[in-house]
């Protein structure tokens, strides 16, 4: 358990992994919760709604329209211009 700023504590496992989130949650936690919403913002194109979206309706296609489970995974890739 760890103790944050604001007072409240904070536990977690190792390895831990979400279960029963409907694939709508998922895409709003990839595509605004994490730092994929400022690439999301900083690309003319598809607004964060639009882009929401379209991650709900590739996860849809994916894994049905049912709850979903998995471990959460990133892979970052830089280029240097």
């Amino acid at each position: 358990m760890q103790a944050l700023p604001c007072g409240a504590d904070l536990q977690y496992r190792d390895g831990a992994q979400p279960r029963g989130i409907r694939t709508h949650s998922v895409a709003v936690a990839y595509c605004q919760r994490t730092p994929l919403r400022n690439e999301i913002e900083s690309r003319s194109g598809a607004s964060l709604e639009e882009a929401t979206a379209a991650c709900e309706a590739a996860l849809v296609a994916r894994f049905g329209s049912g709850a979903v489970d998995g471990k959460i995974q990133a892979h970052v890739v830089v280029v240097p211009r």
